[in-house]
C-alpha cells in the first residue's frame, strides 16, 4: 500500500464485490492510502454482484464509470437508493406516469449525508414510445470541511443516458452548482446506486 500511495495522480479503482481472488478489502485498503497522502484523489467503485474478472454487464457498469473519470471528473456523490413499496400510478389516453418515492444515504470523501424525505422517481411513457424519467430530490448532511449543507439532485433521462443537475449551499462544494456532471446507475436490490461525477 506504500508504493501505490506515492503515485500523485488522480486514481480510479473498480472491484467486485463477489472478487473471490482478490477480497474488496484490499480495494478500500488500497483507496484509504491513497487518500491519506493526498484526500479525495482516490475513487472506489465496489460493483455489487461482479466476480474478479467480470461479466457482460459489469464491463458495462465499469464503463459507464470510467467514461466520467477519464473526462477529468470525480466522484463526488454515490447515492444509494431504497425504493419504497408504495408507487403511484397515473394514465391518461397518451401517456402513463409512475411515482416511486425512494429513501437513501449518501456517503463520500465529498460528502455524507442521507436523502430527505420527499423524494421521488417520476417515470413517465409517452404514446410512441417516447420515455422521460425524472428523479429529484434533496440530500442533507455535510461536506467534506464537516460543514452542514443540503444537495439538491435533478436526475433526468430521455431514454438514453442520465442528465444531472446540482446545486448546494456548500461553499465547499460551490463548484457543483455549475460544473458538467455525468451520471452512472447501477442496479441494487430493492433499488440503485446512483453514482454523481463532476468536475471538481
Amino acid at each position: 500500500m506504500t508504493e501505490i500511495a506515492k503515485y500523485p495522480g488522480p486514481v480510479l479503482i473498480l472491484h467486485g464485490t463477489k472478487d473471490g481472488i482478490v477480497a474488496p478489502a484490499y480495494a478500500v485498503r488500497a483507496r484509504d492510502a491513497c487518500n491519506a497522502a493526498v484526500p479525495r484523489r482516490c475513487q472506489l467503485a465496489l460493483l455489487e454482484g461482479a466476480y474478479h474478472g467480470f461479466d457482460r454487464r459489469a464491463d458495462g457498469l465499469a464503463l459507464d464509470i470510467l467514461r466520467p473519470f477519464m473526462e477529468g471528473m470525480s466522484l463526488i456523490l454515490e447515492v444509494d437508493v431504497k425504493l419504497s413499496e408504495h408507487t403511484g400510478f397515473a394514465w391518461t389516453p397518451l401517456e402513463h406516469t409512475r411515482i416511486l418515492p425512494f429513501t437513501g444515504a449518501c456517503a463520500t470523501g465529498w460528502f455524507t449525508g442521507a436523502v430527505k424525505s420527499g423524494a421521488k422517481d417520476v417515470q413517465t411513457r409517452r404514446l410512441g414510445g417516447r420515455v422521460h424519467f425524472c428523479a429529484e430530490y434533496d440530500l442533507a448532511g455535510a461536506d467534506y470541511t464537516g460543514e452542514p449543507c443540503t444537495v439538491h439532485v435533478k436526475n433526468e433521462s430521455f431514454g438514453a443516458g442520465w442528465s444531472p443537475t446540482l446545486l448546494t449551499d456548500s461553499p465547499a462544494l460551490n463548484f457543483l452548482n455549475t460544473a458538467p456532471a455525468r451520471t452512472a446507475v447501477e442496479p441494487r436490490p430493492g433499488g440503485v446506486l446512483v453514482r454523481i461525477f463532476a468536475e471538481a
